[in-house]
């Protein structure tokens, strides 16, 4: 690197692109880029994320497993937190 003058100014650190117009390089226009050519303008387009397995269909049969797991578990629930109770005061004949 050679050393700057007394007068010289700082070198420029960032790249500003405040305020500048961005074109498109296919088509030309000014109100999108090349990566938003042909996109409809004003909405987001999903990519498909490999999360999208999730069960978001109103189909009942497809929430049927869930319901199911869900039924077990407070069932399982509640037995064990009942049976010691009955298991410490059985019924007297």
């Amino acid at each position: 690197m050679r050393r700057k003058e007394a007068g010289e100014p700082p070198a420029a650190t960032k790249v500003r692109r405040v305020g500048e117009i961005i074109h498109c390089k296919k088509c030309g226009q000014s109100s999108h880029n090349s990566k938003g050519y042909g996109k409809p303008k004003g909405k987001k387009v999903k990519k498909n994320n490999k999360q999208t397995n999730k069960v978001e269909s109103s189909n009942p049969a497809k929430k049927l497993p869930v319901l199911i797991a869900s039924v077990l578990t407070m069932v399982a629930y509640i037995f064990f937190t009942i049976s010691p109770i009955i298991y410490v005061f059985p019924k007297k004949n």
